[in-house]
């Protein structure tokens, strides 16, 4: 079961510091508000700290529930055809759905891996 847990980073980019982590949004919105107070920094300053998502996972599952595919034909102005995406972010095209199913499922077959088989009756 993937999760969404809200942090608290302090400036604009990616690079810049995470601060705190919590389970509640609006705990986490007013621990940025009270940070941003205490530091004297405005609306418009740059360090100033946010509420961002980031995924979380229980324990046990090693990203696996944060991978399920979509795959759809996509008819568009001047570029139609078949297409994928993972609740990950990930997707891409190959053509025809024949390819596209297939290379979808190198995605998910790296993070969750192949099942298990049952030996055959003897």
């Amino acid at each position: 079961m993937l999760l969404s847990l809200p942090m608290v980073c302090e400036g604009e980019y990616d690079e810049y510091a995470i601060i705190a982590v919590f389970q509640d949004e609006s705990d986490a919105q007013v621990f940025a508000d009270k940070y941003n107070a205490e530091k004297g920094r405005s609306i418009t300053d740059s360090l100033r700290a946010r509420v961002e998502s980031v995924r979380a996972f229980p324990a046990g599952d090693p990203g696996r529930s944060g991978h399920e595919i979509t795959v759809k034909y996509v008819d568009r102005k001047f570029n139609a055809g078949w297409s994928w995406s993972c609740t990950c972010g990930e997707g891409g095209g190959a053509g025809n759905e024949q390819f596209t199913r297939e290379d979808a499922a190198i995605h998910v077959n790296h993070w969750v891996g192949r099942a298990e088989q049952p030996a055959l009756p003897q």
